[in-house]
C-alpha cells in the first residue's frame, strides 16, 4: 500500500527473515480474522466492519506531515528539516496559529482524501457519506498519533498534540 510500514516492519521482518511485503500481508490476515471473528460473536456487525475498512482505506490518503505544513505555512522540506535539525519547537513558537483555522483545514483535507477514495473505488460513496458526516461531528478519524497517516490533531479537535500532524502522501493518482 501507500508508504505503509516504516522502520519497525522493516526491522521486524528482517529478524523473522521475510518481506516487509509478507509481514504486512500476515498483520492485514490477523486484522481480518479478528473482525470476521468479531462478526461471528456479535461483537461488532458486518457493517461496522465494512466501515471502519473504509475508514483505514481513507487514512492512506492524509499525509499528516503535508496538513501540518499547510496549516504552518511551510513546505513539507522545510518542516522536515526543522524537525531534523532541532529547530521546530522554535519555528512553532514564532507562529500564531487560529485553532479554528487548523480544525477547518484539516478538515477541508480529510474531505478530500474521502473523495479520492471514492474516485480511486476504495470505499463507497455510502461509507463516505458516513465518513463525511463523522468528519463533520469532529468525531475520531485518524486513529492514534504517528505512524502511517497518525494524526493526533483529528481524535476529536484541535487539541493533541500539535506537533504531530500534518493530506495526501503517495495518493495514488487515479488513470487519466
Amino acid at each position: 500500500h501507500h508508504g505503509r510500514g516504516g522502520a519497525d516492519d522493516a526491522t521486524l521482518a528482517e529478524a523473522l527473515g521475510v518481506t516487509v511485503e509478507e509481514l504486512q500481508a500476515a498483520k492485514e490476515q490477523i486484522q481480518a480474522e479478528r473482525l470476521a471473528q468479531a462478526v461471528a460473536d456479535g461483537t461488532l456487525t458486518q457493517e461496522q466492519v465494512d466501515n471502519m475498512q473504509a475508514m483505514q482505506a481513507v487514512k492512506e490518503y492524509v499525509d499528516k506531515e503535508a496538513i501540518l505544513a499547510d496549516v504552518l505555512g511551510l513546505t513539507v522540506e522545510e518542516l522536515t528539516a526543522a524537525r531534523e535539525n532541532g529547530t521546530l519547537h522554535d519555528l512553532l513558537s514564532g507562529i500564531d496559529i487560529d485553532p479554528t483555522v487548523m480544525q477547518e483545514q484539516m478538515q477541508v483535507a480529510l474531505e478530500a482524501a474521502v473523495a479520492e477514495a471514492v474516485a480511486a473505488g476504495d470505499i463507497t460513496a455510502e461509507q463516505a457519506a458516513l465518513i463525511a458526516e463523522q468528519i463533520a461531528n469532529g468525531a475520531g478519524m485518524i486513529g492514534k498519533s504517528g505512524g502511517r497517516g497518525g494524526l493526533r490533531g483529528f481524535d476529536g479537535g484541535p487539541q493533541g498534540n500539535r506537533t504531530g500532524f500534518a493530506p495526501f502522501r503517495n495518493a495514488p493518482t487515479s488513470g487519466a
